[in-house]
């Protein structure tokens, strides 16, 4: 299943890219009109028949160096430009925001409700619709992929995508003011977001067909469980609106009159 990582890293990143820069092209007040273009213009590569096909096509997973080349070229196919500094730190929030989605799928297949709903969430902001029918169209081609995955494929692919996390440990100041990432850059899941589906100390067995066989209750020390993911899988971590939730390292990351936090980049052009 690791052959069919790469279409799953490329377009959440590119989900969690769209979000930063649109973030920061609102707060630096840059005028509408020029916003939609930067954004336009990065989805339209992004989504473009000719990238996807490749993107869609079994590979080996690419190292992080590789991977972060791909959207140095695709930030930059707009009028937008990131100095090396800004790229760097834009590339950090990418690969953090989606190694915290995807650790706090409560299951594995959750992959693919992470990965629809960053679809959803870059057609909402774009308005061409010749640019939102290629968005469509890499939907249908993953569903189209995916749709045969029994849940030991999505428990293989998970393992791979997490796998290529495994060494991002980069602070970001949200992230450890929230509670849901430590001191040491490491994400902190709290009981109620890293729970398998049911009951929290419940393991399920399943057939080949996904159906449970067995269901087995193990015993916990009794744990308060918090607040759930602050959004929903896939979903936009830097809006505004979303509501705050502490997690289980309880905002202590963030040492008193210091700033180790990797900032949100500010885009020039």
């Amino acid at each position: 299943m690791a052959m069919l990582s790469m279409p799953i890293i490329v377009i959440n990143l590119g989900g969690e890219m769209l979000y930063i820069l649109e973030q920061r092209l609102r707060a630096q007040h840059i005028p509408p009109e020029k916003s939609v273009k930067v954004l336009h213009d990065v989805v339209r590569t992004m989504f473009s028949a000719k990238f996807i096909t490749e993107v869609l096509k079994p590979a080996q997973i690419y190292s992080n160096a590789s991977t972060r080349q791909i959207f140095e070229r695709l930030a930059h196919s707009s009028i937008m430009r990131l100095s090396e500094s800004s790229m760097e730190k834009l590339y950090d929030l990418m690969t953090m925001g989606l190694k915290y989605q995807l650790l706090a799928c409560k299951q594995a297949k959750e992959v693919l409700t992470v990965t629809t709903n960053h679809l959803s969430s870059i057609r909402a902001c774009i308005s061409d619709p010749d640019v939102i029918a290629l968005v469509t169209s890499c939907e249908d081609q993953l569903n189209t992929n995916f749709q045969h995955f029994s849940p030991g494929d999505w428990a293989q692919l998970r393992q791979a995508l997490v796998g290529f996390f495994h060494d991002r440990r980069v602070k970001v100041s949200l992230f450890l003011q929230e509670g849901i990432q430590s001191s040491d850059g490491r994400i902190c899941l709290t009981p109620a977001s890293s729970a398998t589906e049911g009951r929290f100390g419940q393991v399920q067995e399943l057939d080949s067909k996904g159906s449970v066989t067995e269901v087995y209750n193990l015993s916990f020390y009794e744990m308060p469980l918090v607040a759930e993911h602050p959004v929903a899988p896939g979903c936009n971590l830097y809006a505004k609106d979303r509501p705050q939730v502490k997690g289980r390292g309880g905002g202590r990351g963030v040492p008193k009159g210091s700033d180790p936090s990797t900032t949100l980049p500010k885009p020039q052009g």
